[in-house]
């Protein structure tokens, strides 16, 4: 991983790390308040991008352009989906089963990138240890399972190993949307050449000896360049590295785009709570105050606004903080390593 050469890499683990041991926890107590886990989500994801937008709007962006809006989106949106259906069949398992059972059993997301960035040829081949190991953590997980399908039943345990799949998923589309993102506008770099004040920019910062290797350097990068269009050599580790200024634009789209997928599931939600099977609560019958309406929530069995809207904020800042980390990761390390790194916050 990127380790100390990084500061940004390691913020992003650091903080990643500290956050994935409590978002569990927390999606924990904030569905005992609010048991709408497909809403809860939709709130939370829409008002991010809501914040990311006047954020990233106020500042102009900073880090300089890779790629248009409608690159950043076509390339994003496949991450979107597989984030969506990971974030929503997360808190749907969290919300039917244990948390300790739950992290268990998403455990199996680090098999899946293994296998998935294998097949895309993200990723190499897994060594035989490497092997060994997904086999004893597959091992693992069927025990889980076969112990917990009992105590929280089969649906729970297979929401919450099929969010481990689609948590794989968005890791390996998300890394390797970050790796297009950086070899286009590389790309267009070298095409379009440095400009002159560029030059006159560096020679100010560069001795003449440092300059000439400057531009040595960045002649033979250009005779890569196949008919002035775009390079044919795979980038390395040290290309893909997005600056830190895009990353809240970039976790925008993701947020935006995710609402594409999560809204019919919200809408799937308030219908099933609607279809005059249950006790008629929905979510917008509590988040718009209307509980004496629902003779007080049926009861007492539901909390009111009052309490539900500062969970729901709170989740908002965790969520933001949570995703912001995982897309800077993703632009500065490989889908492997972030696999690894999710694997730690079984440790708590």
């Amino acid at each position: 991983m990127a380790g100390s050469r990084d500061p940004l890499a390691a913020v992003a683990i650091g903080g990643y790390l500290a956050v994935s041991g409590l978002m569990p926890l927390f999606n924990k107590a904030l569905f005992t308040l609010f048991p709408f886990p497909v809403t809860a989500t939709v709130v939370q994801i829409c008002a991010v991008a809501a914040l990311l937008l006047l954020a990233t709007s106020s500042s102009g962006g900073s880090g300089g352009d890779y790629g248009s809006t409608r690159t950043k989106a076509r390339l994003l949106l496949l991450p979107s989906m597989f984030f969506a259906g990971n974030i929503t069949l997360t808190n749907l398992g969290i919300h039917l089963t244990d948390v300790n059972v739950h992290i268990l059993l998403r455990a199996s997301e680090l098999i899946w990138v293994v296998f998935l960035g294998a097949v895309s040829k993200q990723e190499p081949w897994p060594s035989r240890g490497l092997s060994a190991a997904c086999a004893m953590l597959m091992l693992g997980v069927v025990l889980v399972s076969c112990g917990a399908g009992g105590e929280v039943g089969a649906l729970a345990v297979g929401v919450t190993l099929l969010s481990a799949l689609f948590s794989a998923c968005h890791v390996i589309t998300i890394r390797r949307a970050m790796i297009t993102l950086m070899e286009s506008a590389r790309a267009e770099a070298l095409v379009e050449g440095p400009a002159e004040q560029d030059d006159e920019e560096e020679v100010g910062l560069l001795s003449p000896k440092e300059y000439q290797e400057v531009r040595r350097s960045w002649d033979q990068q250009a005779a890569n360049v196949d008919d002035g269009q775009r390079r044919r050599y795979p980038a390395t580790e040290q290309d893909v590295k997005i600056p830190s200024g895009k990353v809240p634009e970039l976790l925008m789209f993701k947020m935006g785009l995710s609402m594409i997928f999560l809204v019919p599931a919200a809408l799937l939600e308030h219908s099933r709570l609607t279809d005059g099977t249950g006790d008629g609560v929905t979510a917008w019958a509590v988040l718009g105050g209307t509980s004496e309406d629902r003779a007080a929530l049926v009861g007492g069995a539901y909390f009111g606004r009052s309490c539900v809207v500062p969970a729901l904020a709170l989740g908002v800042i965790f969520t933001m903080a949570f995703q912001g980390m995982m897309i800077a990761m993703a632009t500065r390390i490989r889908a492997l390593s972030i696999g690894f790194v999710a694997q730690c916050k079984v440790l708590p």
